[in-house]
């Protein structure tokens, strides 16, 4: 018998796990505790009975649960987006939650890819305040192999977020980190980015892979301040629920990396690799909360389209030179190149003498027809 929910496969037999046609690299334990909550999803599992039937005779803390717990979620729950599979009862327990087919026998890989739902549940998006700059829906096609690009990578990161858990019981603290993390991935992909890595309350997310625009530093920068908009509303309903006071650091930088991986490499592969990213994680950490800084070279792409301040010069850990560092603080209102070019800098036609001539002789042609 072999059982099938959202897009997944799951084999008692074979003690496999199958998302599409990539089988997950699953702990005895975490298998188990998967099998035994998928069996029993007609009603609520306690921690009491998890503990016993999954470490018979063996007596172990509760952390080992939630650890345990913790890889099964990030295993088929990847993102804060993701159709829900286990749910959380406070002083309950855990039920699963997502709609189970029985299968007769093992589906082949090619089988478990075609049977995947073809529709997918819609996601709760946050409409940013900020500008769009004519967002598209993002593509999400095959990794590539590693290739060199030119990214910009944003990084944000919840401000004293060590505090906020030890305020919080640690079932409320990751209701909030799950809204907090749905809010950005929502505004992140409204922009075209890519969320590479969700860190506890941090987020790395690539501008130019593996989707690219002519405009990845503008959407970055324009993602950045939705950001903090969007926490800063979060930040209004959370207070009235936890009492608690969220607020977000975002600093990014544009640079050389590599990125990608090939056919059976480790899925680390598809972290860009260079200093870019750690630039931008140190950016992150010098910024004021509900600020975005930026380095010099997403400045200079970005520069005339929205209005920043010169944080000076700062020598960032691990860098041989110091950084200019821009705080950007609000839109400019510009919308394309000729708004941002200051005159000396258009230069003027060359050889178009035949083209300005008709281009003259239809705007008199123009204004002899209104004069009439």
């Amino acid at each position: 018998m072999v059982y099938r929910f959202h897009d997944y496969t799951l084999d008692p037999a074979g003690r496999e796990v199958r998302h599409g046609m990539r089988r997950l690299a699953l702990e005895p334990k975490v298998f188990q505790v998967l099998l035994y909550l998928l069996e029993h999803r007609d009603r609520m599992v306690s921690k009491a009975e998890l503990l016993a039937q999954c470490w018979p005779e063996t007596f172990v803390s509760e952390s080992a649960l939630t650890r345990c717990l913790a890889r099964l979620r990030k295993a088929v729950q990847p993102t804060p987006t993701a159709p829900p599979v286990i749910v959380t009862r406070h002083r309950q327990g855990y039920r699963f939650v997502a709609e189970v087919t029985v299968l007769t026998q093992p589906l082949s890989p090619i089988a478990v890819e075609t049977a995947r739902p073809s529709v997918q549940p819609p996601l709760q998006a946050v409409t940013p305040t900020m500008p769009s700059v004519s967002p598209q829906a993002p593509v999400r096609p095959a990794s590539p192999g590693a290739e060199r690009r030119q990214l910009t990578v944003l990084f944000c990161d919840v401000v004293d977020s060590t505090t906020l858990a030890g305020r919080l019981d640690p079932e409320d603290y990751r209701d909030v980190m799950v809204r907090y993390q749905a809010t950005c991935t929502a505004v992140i992909e409204h922009y075209g980015g890519h969320v590479a890595q969700y860190l506890g309350d941090g987020l790395l997310v690539y501008f130019g892979w593996p989707q690219a625009h002519e405009d990845d530093a503008r959407r970055a920068v324009y993602a950045g301040l939705a950001l903090v908009t969007a926490v800063q509303a979060l930040r209004n309903k959370l207070s009235q629920a936890y009492g608690m006071c969220l607020a977000l650091r975002v600093g990014m930088h544009t640079g050389l990396v590599v990125v990608g991986t090939g056919e059976g490499s480790a899925p680390y592969g598809q972290l860009a690799m260079g200093a870019t990213p750690n630039l931008a994680a140190k950016m992150q950490s010098l910024a004021a909360p509900d600020t975005v800084v930026i380095s010099a070279a997403t400045y200079h792409l970005v520069q005339g389209y929205f209005v920043c301040e010169s944080l000076g010069e700062h020598l960032l850990p691990g860098a041989t030179e110091p950084s200019a560092l821009y705080q950007v603080l609000h839109v400019s209102g510009a919308r394309g190149r000729l708004d941002v070019a200051s005159p000396q800098h258009l230069t003027p036609f060359v050889g178009r003498e035949v083209e300005l001539a008709v281009l003259r002789e239809r705007v008199a042609r123009c204004g002899r027809v209104w004069g009439r």
